[in-house]
């Protein structure tokens, strides 16, 4: 594709995403998962019965990717904190009797 067409609709064109971006995108596993969902997606075409479900099915797959990324960094971000509450009490570690 060239373009064309978008460029007929006055579309405009997205900016250039930076090389190291792509590929930090690319090895992280909600990217890994979302780039191959969009893959399979593309590949296949699904013909499923009732329209709202194709959509639901092209929306929801990332959403939910996305927001079991979100609910995986609030937990890391409550366990974090809560560590280093533990680590500042000095009534946490036991002491020795010497």
């Amino acid at each position: 594709m060239d373009g064309g067409a978008s460029d007929r609709l006055g579309v405009p064109k997205l900016p250039a995403i930076p090389r190291e971006a792509l590929e930090a995108i690319r090895t992280s596993l909600p990217g890994k998962l979302l780039g191959r969902m969009s893959a399979l997606l593309a590949q296949l075409d699904i013909h499923i019965d009732p329209p709202w479900l194709r959509t639901t099915l092209l929306i929801g797959g990332p959403a939910l990717v996305v927001a079991v990324r979100l609910v995986n960094e609030w937990r890391a971000a409550r366990a974090r904190r809560a560590a280093q509450v533990l680590a500042i009490r000095t009534d946490a570690v036991p002491h020795g009797q010497g």
